[in-house]
């Protein structure tokens, strides 16, 4: 059967974690796969979930902070022991072409020099990138000047992803739709600061968009992201007539399937 599978490939923070990497999440289509972010240890964990890491078709950075993007320098270096012809199309918010020559100050100007053939795109709110089977759209979310969350358009439906954000006017109306809401949620309530989601925020989020599925990553220990995920699920406003959506905790290598008929969530523990 076809469908869209979502791995949770790092569904930590910058604080270390025992059982979670920094950030970084997967969306394969039968023809095309998209990494949003790429955050300190995604690089290793997509080898132990067997994802096709020399076969990524485009990463996604929704800001510039390490924990999610420390391993892009990492990725491009493998690809010089694997080389690809096909270039991997680079897609992030206003600046992220020059936050990619700064790395390359640092790293070795190899990153840029069309060793590893790279497409950037500089997606401006309002814009949206297309290819066979995806289509990428962000929108300006309150965290860094330039943070991003992104509407990932599959052929089985929509997952949307905040990025890091505290809560930001309209993005609930704009990820309206969405099959698959994978959200930030740092911050217990009250939160300590309004850059981060916490429950109450990200349960209004979730009566805004209406998702079928939320998956709640991101979390700052000590919490444990499923004591998380279930303040955020008693928080979520009943709806006549439905049923509340299902409200999952992302694990590392954890997978989400998304078809026509459903969508579902692989067990844990189970084959990744």
């Amino acid at each position: 059967m076809s469908e869209t599978v979502l791995t949770t490939v790092g569904t930590g923070t910058l604080l270390p974690s025992a059982a979670r990497v920094s950030t970084g999440h997967l969306v394969e289509t039968p023809g095309r796969s998209v990494l949003l972010d790429c955050g300190s240890g995604v690089l290793h964990g997509l080898a132990r979930c067997h994802a096709s890491w020399a076969e990524l078709d485009v990463v996604a950075l929704s800001h510039f902070h390490p924990d999610h993007l420390v391993d892009f320098p990492a990725l491009l270096a493998a690809y010089r022991f694997r080389r690809r012809e096909r270039p991997l199309t680079v897609i992030g918010p206003p600046g992220v072409t020059g936050m990619l020559d700064k790395m390359a100050a640092l790293y070795g100007e190899w990153m840029t020099d069309g060793g590893v053939p790279l497409r950037v795109v500089p997606l401006s709110a309002g814009e949206v990138w297309r290819s066979d089977e995806v289509a990428l759209e962000a929108y300006p979310v309150h965290h860094t000047e330039e943070s991003v969350a992104y509407r990932v358009e599959t052929p089985h439906g929509v997952v949307g992803y905040t990025g890091d954000t505290g809560v930001t006017a309209g993005l609930g109306g704009w990820l309206r739709g969405c099959r698959i809401l994978l959200a930030e949620c740092a911050l217990p309530d009250p939160p300590a600061m309004d850059t981060h989601l916490s429950p109450s925020g990200l349960a209004n989020l979730v009566d805004a968009c209406l998702p079928e599925l939320v998956v709640v990553t991101h979390v700052y220990p000590p919490i444990e992201p499923a004591d998380m995920a279930a303040a955020v699920a008693a928080r979520i406003s009943p709806r006549p007539g439905a049923s509340r959506p299902a409200v999952v905790a992302a694990r590392d290598g954890g997978r989400v399937r998304m078809t026509p008929y459903g969508v579902t969530v692989d067990p844990a523990g189970g084959p990744v």
